[in-house]
């Protein structure tokens, strides 16, 4: 997810170096259009007056959300404007992502310029989408576009 908005910030930054993006449920803007425009409003005094939010994690440590993780991504925005990339574009999206919504790579191909993009979704897959039939999927579209560039 945040994997897929530094590819892109990457391929904006460095055009003549990134060829190709494959992205894996991504989330660009995701820390205002899908954390901040759904936080409820004791979250979002919480990072403005103390500086950091902690939300339970189900791995390990709870996770931290900062203020400057929330003003560096508003400095980052990509959705809101088309974005300029040329190139061939994969998505991959599972249906059962429970952090990255499926309907918002839609979001991602509307604003992408590419005319060579392929959207797909994993009906089953999670956000991880580390299942054996998830990554040999992703392997294979990395392999046809290696060959492709």
């Amino acid at each position: 997810s945040m994997g897929g908005w530094s590819s892109m910030l990457a391929a904006r930054a460095r055009p003549e170096s990134v060829k190709a993006l494959l992205l894996v449920n991504p989330a660009p803007d995701f820390t205002e259009k899908l954390m901040w425009a759904n936080w409820p409003e004791e979250i979002k005094n919480n990072i403005l007056t103390k500086g950091v939010h902690f939300e339970p994690s189900e791995y390990d440590e709870p996770y931290e959300y900062r203020r400057t993780l929330i003003e560096d991504g508003r400095a980052h925005q990509l959705l809101d404007a088309p974005f300029d990339f040329s190139g061939p574009v994969r998505i991959f999206q599972g249906g059962k992502d429970d952090v990255v919504p499926a309907d918002y790579s839609r979001r991602i191909v509307d604003v992408i310029t590419s005319d060579d993009i392929i959207c797909s979704l994993i009906k089953s897959g999670d956000h991880s989408l580390s299942r054996i039939e998830d990554l040999e999927a992703m392997t294979r579209v990395l392999a046809e576009l290696c060959q492709k560039l």
